[in-house]
C-alpha cells in the first residue's frame, strides 16, 4: 500500500511538472516570439545586397512597425505580468523628457516620431522584455531562435553575391584600418559589423547560459569565426567594443575587486588622455589626426555643438533645433533606386552628442543614469553569486559597460532597429530581473 502511495505521489508530481512547463512556456510565448523573430529577422533582410530594391523598400517599411505590433501583442498578452524596475521607470522619466521637450519646442507629428520610438525601446526592452523573457527555457529559446535565424541570413547573403557575381568587399576612403572593407552580400560594412558583433554576443551567452557541451563548442567556433570576419569588416567601433567587452569580462572573472577595476579604469583614462597630449605636442596640426582617425566624426561634432550653442545660448540646458530634425532616411537601391525609410532618425555617430543636441544637459544626463543605475544593480547582485554565475553577470556587466563606452562614436542605442537592442539588451534584462541562472 504505501508503495502504491509512493509511486502514485512520484507520477503526480512528474504531470504537475509537465502541466506547469507547458503552463509555463504557454502559447502567447510563442505567438509573441514569432513576432520578435520576423522583426529581428527583417533587420538583417532588409540590408542584403541580393534583395531586389522593391522588397527591400517593403521590409524597410516594416521593420519599425513590427517593433511596434511586439510591443503592443506582448503588452496586451503580459498585461497582468508586466515588470516595471527601478530602471524602467527611469527610462520612462527620460520619454516623459523627451516628449514634452519637444512638445515644448515645436509640436507636430514628424517631429514627435524620434520620441516616439525613445518610448517604444524604453518600454519594449525595460518593461516587456523581462516579462516576456521569465524563465530559463523562455530566455534560451528566444536566443536560439534568433542566433540561428541570423546565422541563416549570413549564409544566404554570402552564397548569394557568390552565386549573382555581387563582390563581397568594397573599396572605402573612410577607414583609417583598411582600404578595403568586406561587406559580405550586405550592403554597408557597418552593418554586417553589427549583425556579427551581435552574434558574436549570442553565442558568447549561449556558451555560457548552454548546459550541453556540443552546443558549447559550436558557439566557441562560431566567436572565432565571428571575430574574423568582424575585423575584415574593418569597423573600428564594433572591433573596440568587443575588445574592451573581453578585457573587462577577464578582468572581472579574474577575481580582480571592483575598487581596483575603478583604479585600473582610471590609469586607462589616463593613459589616453597622455597619448592625446603627445600628439598636441608632436603634431603640427593634431586635431587633423584625430578627425582623420575618427572618419572626420570630431569636426562634425564640434560644428554641430557650436552652431547649436551660438544659435541658442539656452540650447546647453534643454536641447536645441536638432530634436526637431528629419524622420525619414534612405539608401540606395538597385538601377540608381533609392529605398526610403520613415521613422529614421537623426544621427551624429555619438549617443552622448545625439542626447545633449537634441535634449541638452538634463536629457543627457537622465540618459545614461539608466545605465549607470542599471551597472550599479548589476554589480550588487553579482557579489552574492557563486563564481559559475559571476561569470554571467561578468559577462552582461561587460557588455553594458563596452555599448556605453562604443556610444562615444556610435548611435546604437536608443534604437528598435538593431540586433543589439533586440537580442543583446532583452538578455541582459530578462537574466538579471528574473534572477535567472542563479543559484
Amino acid at each position: 500500500m504505501k508503495k502504491k502511495l509512493v509511486e502514485s505521489s512520484v507520477k503526480h508530481n512528474i504531470s504537475e511538472q509537465q502541466s506547469n512547463f507547458k503552463e509555463h512556456i504557454g502559447l502567447r510565448f510563442y505567438i509573441v516570439l514569432i513576432i520578435w523573430l520576423s522583426w529581428a529577422l527583417t533587420q538583417s533582410l532588409s540590408m542584403l545586397k541580393i534583395m531586389p530594391s522593391s522588397y527591400t523598400q517593403i521590409l524597410w517599411y516594416l521593420k519599425n512597425p513590427l517593433g511596434v505590433l511586439v510591443v503592443i501583442v506582448c503588452t496586451v498578452l503580459y498585461l497582468e505580468d508586466l515588470k516595471i524596475s527601478q530602471t524602467a521607470i527611469l527610462s520612462l522619466l527620460f520619454c516623459f523628457y523627451a516628449i514634452s521637450n519637444v512638445l515644448v519646442k515645436e509640436c507636430t507629428l514628424t517631429n514627435l516620431y524620434q520620441q516616439a520610438m525613445y518610448f517604444l525601446w524604453a518600454w519594449c526592452f525595460f518593461v516587456i522584455a523581462p516579462s516576456f523573457l521569465s524563465s530559463t527555457v523562455r530566455l534560451l529559446i528566444f536566443l536560439r531562435s534568433i542566433f540561428w535565424g541570423t546565422i541563416a541570413i549570413l549564409f544566404v547573403g554570402i552564397i548569394g553575391s557568390i552565386v549573382f557575381g555581387i563582390p563581397l568587399s568594397e573599396s572605402t576612403w573612410a577607414s583609417a584600418m583598411s582600404r578595403m572593407r568586406y561587406t559580405f552580400g550586405f550592403r554597408h560594412p557597418g552593418y554586417i559589423a553589427t549583425i556579427v558583433f551581435s552574434l558574436i554576443l549570442m553565442a558568447w551567452s549561449l556558451r555560457l547560459l548552454s548546459s550541453e557541451q556540443k552546443e558549447k563548442i559550436i558557439m566557441s567556433f562560431v566567436m572565432i569565426v565571428g571575430i574574423i570576419m568582424l575585423y575584415l569588416t574593418a569597423s573600428r567601433t564594433s572591433l573596440i567594443s568587443l575588445l574592451f567587452i573581453i578585457v573587462v569580462a577577464a578582468l572581472l572573472n579574474s577575481g580582480i575587486r571592483f575598487s581596483s577595476f575603478i583604479a585600473l579604469s582610471y590609469l586607462g583614462l589616463i593613459f589616453l588622455v597622455s597619448i592625446f597630449f603627445i600628439a598636441l605636442l608632436k603634431y603640427p596640426n593634431p586635431w587633423y589626426l584625430f578627425n582623420k582617425i575618427s572618419s572626420n566624426r570630431i569636426i562634425i561634432w564640434a560644428n554641430s555643438i557650436w552652431c547649436n550653442v551660438t544659435n541658442n545660448p539656452w540650447s546647453f540646458i534643454w536641447g536645441g533645433e536638432q530634436a526637431t530634425l528629419r524622420s525619414v532616411s534612405s539608401l540606395s537601391g538597385e538601377n540608381g533606386s533609392t529605398i526610403t525609410s520613415v521613422f529614421g532618425r537623426y544621427r551624429l555617430d555619438s549617443v552622448y552628442v545625439d542626447m545633449f543636441l537634441m535634449f541638452g544637459v538634463i536629457g543627457l544626463i537622465l540618459f545614461v543614469f539608466i545605465f549607470i543605475w542599471l551597472l550599479k544593480s548589476l554589480i550588487r547582485k553579482r557579489k552574492d553569486l557563486e563564481m559559475n554565475n559571476k561569470k554571467i553577470y561578468s559577462f552582461i556587466i561587460a557588455v553594458v559597460i563596452g555599448i556605453l563606452v562604443t556610444s562615444i562614436s556610435a548611435s546604437w542605442i536608443p534604437s528598435m532597429g538593431n540586433l543589439i537592442n533586440i537580442s543583446i539588451l532583452p538578455i541582459i534584462l530578462a537574466i538579471h530581473y528574473n534572477h535567472l541562472f542563479v543559484d
